[in-house]
């Protein structure tokens, strides 16, 4: 490819890169690592967090469960009362209602329009933060804001985290498909988050955290939705690494926490508990059928595509 382009026109080979477009590229026996740790530096500097306190977790689940903010003239149909847990017998918290004031939505996207380039190269572990955050775009606050800056003092605090690329020429690519769906988690509608998480011989290849686009009336109906998300991405994958030369001879793994799912997807015939799906997402049914899929259960402890879904804890 050098050689093209150098007979072509005026360019120079310096040698291998070792930065593009805030990227770090390093080289050794084992691989190529990408980290990018400088734009990052760039951006707590901007932001004002170089020296905010110190941060285990981007996101935690008392930064998400609010209500929208009440429009002029609506009235409030929560009525302030204790709710118990119908089985645990434990006290449920009130959903709270957004009372932060607004601010002006060009310094708010600002902030998370310059994250977006490490959530999407390098930084799986900021994609449900930076999505929630994302969701909020239209009418940001100040507590908004101040959710940004702790998962930016979080990326301050792990910036050397990188991905690592092992895959050496001549070797086959295997890719894996890890997929995980939390249920109606969202108090604002009730959606489910999706986040599904590719890795082809040790390396994050993509990952996506997205809420679905309508509520389910169960996790297993929601992880079913969630494995035909992944279904999708699995064919996508096989396409490209074929046309890169690297075809897929064995169908493609998806793993998944759910064993009703599984066996949903598995099932040859319709139940009448699953009829009211739309025809897309059965489609998972033909791919296993055509050898293109194979589903696999995964402990929910060893899915890394759980920390797509919603805010980790510190055992995770």
């Amino acid at each position: 490819a050098k050689g093209g382009i150098t007979a072509k026109s005026e360019a120079k080979y310096q040698g291998p890169a070792g930065y593009i477009l805030g990227m770090q590229i390093h080289r050794d026996e084992s691989g190529i690592t990408l980290c990018q740790s400088t734009y990052l530096k760039g951006l707590v500097e901007e932001v004002g967090v170089a020296h905010a306190a110190p941060r285990s977790l981007p996101i935690v689940k008392s930064d998400v469960n609010y209500l929208p903010a009440l429009a002029p003239g609506e009235e409030e149909y929560l009525k302030p009362r204790e709710i118990k847990h119908p089985t645990q017998g434990k006290k449920l918290k009130m959903p709270v209602r957004e009372t932060a004031a607004p601010i002006h939505p060009s310094k708010y996207l600002r902030v998370i329009g310059r994250g977006m380039y490490p959530v999407t190269q390098t930084r799986p572990d900021l994609a449900f933060p930076w999505g929630y955050l994302c969701r909020q775009s239209k009418e940001p606050n100040q507590r908004h804001l101040d959710v940004a800056r702790r998962a930016l003092t979080y990326a301050r605090d792990t910036m050397d985290y990188s991905i690592k690329i092992t895959a050496q020429p001549g070797d086959e690519l295997e890719l894996i498909i890890y997929v995980d769906t939390d249920f109606a988690e969202d108090i604002s509608d009730r959606r489910s988050t999706t986040g599904i998480l590719a890795i082809a011989n040790g390396t994050a290849l993509f990952w996506r955290s997205k809420k679905q686009d309508s509520p389910t009336g169960s996790s297993t109906e929601t992880e079913y939705v969630g494995l035909g998300e992944a279904r999708n991405e699995a064919l996508f994958f096989r396409i490209l690494f074929e046309d890169a030369g690297y075809p897929q001879t064995k169908p493609t793994i998806i793993r998944q926490d759910n064993q009703g799912s599984i066996a949903s997807s598995l099932r040859k015939s319709h139940t009448n508990a699953l009829k009211h799906i739309d025809v897309r997402h059965h489609l998972i049914r033909d791919s296993i059928r055509r050898g293109l899929v194979t589903v696999e259960y995964v402990p929910s402890a060893e899915n890394p595509a759980d920390m797509l879904t919603k805010p980790m804890d510190h055992t995770k």
